[in-house]
């Protein structure tokens, strides 16, 4: 490490959790499916991102958020009252699938280091699906 770096490190204090995502933004792509994108902290903590919790209200207890990752219905994350899936890995997009039709969802991230979990995002506004295949913003 040259000098200049080490010093730089030393100035961002001590590691700890991530900053909040941001940027959340949905779309629709089917009746029943809401793509999610987002951008990563602008400061990781110190460490590397090792995933996303991904919070969805109300619970739809059929929502595919990710095919063959968990989804825990009912009692929600600190704070949200919804489902929440945890997504491995640094992505900063993915679908939900197989929503009810004409029903209205919101979202938020939150980003996870070895040192613990940030703050969510900002609850994204309510996105209504349709069975035309239409979004609607509620």
């Amino acid at each position: 490490i040259s000098r200049s770096s080490a010093r730089s490190e030393s100035c961002q204090g001590p590691p700890g959790p991530p900053d909040i995502a941001t940027g959340l933004l949905l779309s629709g792509e089917e009746a029943t499916s809401i793509s999610l994108s987002w951008r990563s902290p602008a400061d990781g903590g110190g460490a590397p991102l090792l995933g996303y919790v991904i919070a969805v209200e109300p619970c739809d207890t059929h929502a595919n958020l990710v095919s063959g990752f968990e989804i825990l219905c009912g009692t929600g994350s600190p704070g949200t009252g919804g489902c929440f899936t945890l997504l491995p890995g640094a992505l900063e997009s993915f679908v939900v699938r197989n929503l009810s039709a004409s029903s209205a969802y919101s979202f938020r991230v939150q980003a996870i280091n070895r040192f613990g979990r940030g703050p969510f995002s900002q609850k994204s506004s309510p996105i209504t699906t349709a069975c035309d295949g239409d979004m609607a913003r509620s």
